[in-house]
C-alpha cells in the first residue's frame, strides 16, 4: 500500500510539472510569434526637396523601438557616401539630423535594415529602403490646351493664338522654338506666370489659309526641362463660322428655264418623298445660300439607281450649280440623288447634314416609243376599197395571218408590192424617228413560208384608209416593200429590235415582236 502511495504521488508530481512546461512552453511561443515589426512612415518623403538646410530625416516604426539596435541599423547615404548626424527619439519615431546640410543636387538614400529590433527583441521583418532628392525639379512641361484648338478656327481678322502649358516657360528662349507656317507678322510673349504662350498679329490673318503653329521639342521650362515631343497646332483663319446650305433645287429645260421644284426628303417624317413626272433631257439646278466649291461638291453628289451626274457650272466656287446626266434614266425608274455634308464655301466652313432627293423618271415626254400593232392589206392588188385591211394587236400573239394566193392576193412565189402599217405609242410631243424605225425594224418566218423585203419608211399610214378605229390617235409609220408567199405554213413575226427610239430620244429597252400564224 505504501508503494502504491509512492507511485500515485510520483505520477501526480510528474503530471503536474509536464503541465507546466506546456504552459510554460505556450507563453514563451507567445513572446517570440508577436505581430509584425516595421517602418510605417518616414520623412521628408520622395518629394523634391527645395530648401536642403534644417532637413531632419526619420522613421516612424509601428511600436517602440529598441533604439541602440535601431540607430545601429540606420544609414543615409550620399551618392554612395555616409552622412553623419545626431539621433533623437519621440515615442516610435526615430530622427536623424545630419551634421552638415544637405547637398543640393544631391540624390539621397535612406535604409533601414533588419537589424534593427523592438523592445522585446523582435526585429524589423524586413529591410526598409527609401530615396529622396535635393536636385532641381526635373518632370518635363505639358501642353494643355491652345486656342484655337487643333484644328478649329481662327475667327477673329487679327485673333490672338495661345498656347498653355503646366507649368512656367522659360523666358528667356522661348521664341526660338516657335513657328507659324505660312509665316505671319506679329509677336510672341508668356503671361499668366510664364503658363501661356500668345502670338498677336501685325496684320490679319489670311482667309482660308490653313495655319500651322508648332512648338519644337527643344521649348524649355524655367528649370530648363524640355518638353521634348513637338506640340502642333492646326487652324484655318477668317472663316466666318456659318455653313452653306441648300435653298432650293429644281429640274430645268434645255434653255434652262424651272420646269419642276424638287421637294426634299425628310428621313424623319418616316415617309418617302418623291418627285414625279421627270424627263429624261431635263438638268439639275441647285442653289446654295452662298458660293461653294464645285470641285467638293462634285464629289459629294450621289445618285443611286439612277446615272451619274455631271457638274456643268463652270469655275471655282458658285452659289448656283448646274448638273447634267450622262445618261437618260430608266423611264418609270425611281432614283436618289444624295448631297453629303461635307460641302464647303469660301471660307471653309462645311455643311452637316445630308440632303436627298427622291425622284421617279416618269414624265410623260419621255415614255419610250411602244409598239401597239399593225396593219396589212390581204389583198393589196384589189381596189382601195377592197383591199382587205387585216389589223393584229402585240398583246394578241399567233393570231392567223390568212395571206393566201390568187388574183389580187400574194401569188406564190410571186413577189407582190405591198405595205405594212406600225402602231406605236410614243412620248407627249416625240415623232417617228424614220432612220430608227428603219434600223430597228426587222421580218423573220418559219419554214421560209414568207418573205418581206423593207424598201422604203413612210412617216403616216394607207393614203387610201383611214386609220384603224381601236387605235386612233396614235402615231403611224408605214413600210413599204415586197412580199412573197410560199406554200408552206409557218409562224411570221414582225420586230421592232430594243433601242428603238423616236425623234426626242426616247428608246425602248427591249424587243418588241408580233408574231402571227400562216
Amino acid at each position: 500500500m505504501r508503494t502504491m502511495a509512492r507511485v500515485s504521488t510520483r505520477l501526480a508530481i510528474s503530471l503536474a510539472t509536464l503541465l507546466a512546461m506546456l504552459l510554460a512552453s505556450a507563453n514563451a511561443c507567445s513572446l517570440l510569434v508577436p505581430y509584425s515589426f516595421e517602418v510605417v512612415a518616414w520623412s521628408p518623403g520622395q518629394e523634391r526637396i527645395d530648401e536642403a538646410g534644417g532637413i531632419i530625416v526619420g522613421v516612424e516604426f509601428s511600436r517602440e523601438a529598441d533604439r541602440p539596435s535601431s540607430e545601429s541599423a540606420f544609414s543615409l547615404s550620399v551618392d554612395g557616401e555616409a552622412v553623419l548626424g545626431a539621433f533623437s527619439w519621440l515615442g516610435a519615431r526615430m530622427g536623424f539630423t545630419p551634421y552638415a546640410p544637405l547637398r543640393d543636387g544631391a540624390d539621397y538614400e535612406l535604409r533601414v535594415g533588419t537589424g534593427a529590433m523592438d523592445q522585446a527583441g523582435v526585429s524589423l521583418e524586413r529591410a526598409f529602403e527609401a530615396r529622396f532628392s535635393t536636385k532641381a525639379e526635373r518632370s518635363r512641361p505639358r501642353f494643355v490646351s491652345s486656342d484655337p484648338p487643333d484644328g478649329g478656327r481662327m475667327v477673329g481678322e487679327l485673333g490672338t493664338l495661345t498656347l498653355e502649358f503646366d507649368e512656367a516657360i522659360d523666358p528667356i528662349g522661348f521664341r526660338s522654338s516657335l513657328s507659324i507656317a505660312p509665316r505671319a507678322r506679329g509677336s510672341w510673349r508668356l503671361v499668366e506666370g510664364g503658363r501661356r504662350i500668345e502670338f498677336r498679329p501685325t496684320e490679319p490673318w489670311a482667309r482660308s489659309v490653313d495655319y500651322t503653329c508648332e512648338a519644337d521639342a527643344g521649348l524649355r521650362d524655367e528649370e530648363g526641362n524640355e518638353i521634348g515631343r513637338s506640340v502642333v497646332v492646326r487652324f484655318v483663319a477668317g472663316l466666318e463660322g456659318v455653313a452653306p446650305e441648300v435653298t432650293a433645287a429644281a429640274a430645268v429645260d434645255a434653255e434652262g428655264e424651272v420646269v419642276a421644284l424638287l421637294e426634299a426628303d425628310e428621313a424623319e417624317d418616316g415617309a418617302y418623298t418623291l418627285n414625279r413626272g421627270w424627263e429624261s433631257r431635263w438638268r439639275l439646278r441647285m442653289d446654295f445660300s452662298e458660293p461653294v466649291e464645285l470641285a467638293g461638291l462634285a464629289s459629294a453628289l450621289a445618285c443611286d439607281s439612277g446615272p451619274k451626274p455631271l457638274i456643268e457650272t463652270i469655275g471655282a466656287y458658285s452659289a448656283r450649280v448646274l448638273w447634267r446626266f450622262d445618261e437618260p434614266p430608266e423611264w418609270n425608274g425611281v432614283f436618289t440623288l444624295r448631297v453629303e455634308s461635307g460641302v464647303e464655301d469660301q471660307d471653309g466652313d462645311s455643311s452637316d447634314s445630308d440632303i436627298v432627293y427622291r425622284i421617279v423618271a416618269d414624265g410623260p415626254g419621255s415614255r419610250p416609243p411602244r409598239f401597239v400593232g399593225l396593219r396589212l392589206p390581204l389583198a393589196p392588188g384589189a381596189e382601195a376599197a377592197d383591199r382587205e385591211l387585216a389589223a393584229f394587236a402585240l398583246d394578241e400573239p399567233f393570231s392567223t395571218l390568212a395571206i393566201a394566193g390568187g388574183d389580187g392576193r400574194y401569188p406564190i412565189g410571186v413577189p407582190t408590192g405591198t405595205s405594212i402599217e406600225l402602231y406605236l405609242e410614243l412620248a407627249e410631243g416625240a415623232s417617228i424617228d424614220l432612220l430608227s424605225t428603219m434600223g430597228a425594224f426587222s421580218f423573220s418566218a418559219t419554214n421560209g413560208s414568207l418573205e418581206f423585203d423593207a424598201l422604203r419608211v413612210v412617216a403616216g399610214g394607207f393614203d387610201y384608209a383611214e386609220p384603224h378605229p381601236a387605235w386612233s390617235g396614235l402615231d403611224i409609220v408605214r413600210i413599204d416593200g415586197s412580199m412573197t408567199n410560199r406554200a408552206d405554213c409557218g409562224l411570221v413575226t414582225f420586230s421592232l429590235d430594243g433601242g428603238y427610239a423616236d425623234s426626242w430620244g426616247n428608246a425602248a429597252k427591249e424587243d418588241q415582236c408580233l408574231s402571227l400564224q400562216k
